[in-house]
């Protein structure tokens, strides 16, 4: 791989995949580099968008679905990241399916109690709006499904989904543990965790099955390929799928082989 001093935005943040992958910590410095000085809200967007819909306090449809997006929240801790003070969800319009922010709607109390403390702002929106489920990150100890009341007294399943762990490796942290920070391959992909710390990718993803109500809004988002041209001969008539339950199915970009052994798997059930 041959590369020189002459990056523009998109090049960097294309070749820093492989930069890391290949262990080539100069290309690594000349990527970040070259992003962080050109670093906009725009430009974060385009690289977020080659992976999914990015959401910075707005909503999209997908398949008619409705997903309202934040990385907002009013939730501080020892990581205080999209922290704001000004932040509130009176936008988020009614009817939206499912809320998703950085930070959890609703956490599990520290004494083990069976209620969970609850974010009033979030608890109100999803209240408001009748959304079906809430979806977060940020606190990977926490990792799980809470079935908060919202002050109507109806219950919205809020799910906390950090798949990495709830400890953190090596760093300043008290209790620093380095030699646990490794992934399945016995090799972290960051040099730096062992300084800075980090996360081991090991909590399950959860899966949740949501009947939503008909929906006559249209998909407000870019085209996105359902199935790659490597998979065309094994999609079924859609003649054939009339009469079986729709599903979105997901699949990882960078395991194909996961696709090809699930797709037909999920395709004998629904219309995928």
């Amino acid at each position: 791989y041959a590369y020189t001093c002459e990056f523009q935005f998109d090049d960097a943040g294309a070749a820093l995949g492989l930069a890391h992958r290949y262990e080539m910590p100069s290309l690594v410095a000349l990527c970040a580099k070259q992003m962080l000085e050109a670093v906009t809200v725009e430009n974060v967007a385009k690289i977020a968008s080659t992976m999914s819909v990015y959401l910075e306090h707005e909503e999209a449809c997908l398949g008619g679905v409705r997903i309202f997006g934040s990385p907002f929240a009013y939730w501080g801790g020892k990581n205080d990241a999209f922290f704001s003070k000004r932040c509130d969800y009176n936008d988020m319009t009614e009817g939206v399916h499912i809320m998703v922010t950085h930070m959890p709607a609703a956490l599990p109390r520290e004494e083990g109690s069976g209620k969970p403390d609850v974010d009033k702002g979030m608890a109100h929106a999803l209240d408001r709006t009748g959304a079906l489920l809430h979806v977060s990150g940020h606190c990977h100890w926490a990792h799980g499904l809470y079935r908060p009341k919202v002050p109507s007294g109806k219950i919205v399943p809020c799910v906390v989904a950090s798949v990495c762990s709830g400890s953190m490796y090596g760093g300043p942290w008290a209790n620093s543990t380095p030699h646990l920070l490794a992934s399945a391959q016995g090799a972290r992909g960051d040099p730096l965790d062992s300084k800075f710390g980090g996360y081991n990718l090991d909590q399950s993803p959860i899966v949740c099955d949501l009947e939503l109500p008909v929906c006559e809004v249209e998909d407000n988002i870019p085209d996105v390929t359902s199935v790659s041209a490597s998979f065309e001969q094994e999609v079924v008539d859609e003649d054939e799928l009339t009469t079986r339950p729709a599903l979105l199915f997901f699949g990882p970009p960078n395991d194909p082989d996961f696709v090809r052994v699930m797709l037909p798997r999920t395709r004998e059930l629904f219309d995928v």
